[in-house]
């Protein structure tokens, strides 16, 4: 995964006390957390927004490399 930006602030800096979703109030975007999810919730969220040529924001917890899902 390409990452094009990496924002400063924390997932617990965003607005909101989703798992799964929050707004990030500096940017107005929705921030999703990929390790709240499941490696297929991730997946098909990931193909949905590439899909219709959006951009996502996204917040993960990785341990060697990989992203670690609940």
């Amino acid at each position: 995964m390409k990452l094009k930006f990496e924002c400063p602030l924390t997932w617990n800096d965003l607005a909101g006390t989703s798992t799964i979703r929050r707004h990030c109030d500096r940017c107005d975007h929705a921030v999703y957390n990929l390790s709240g999810m499941t490696r297929d919730q991730a997946r098909r969220a990931l193909a949905l927004h590439e899909g219709a040529g959006k951009k996502m924001c996204v917040h993960f917890v990785s341990r060697n490399g990989q992203i670690v899902h609940d």
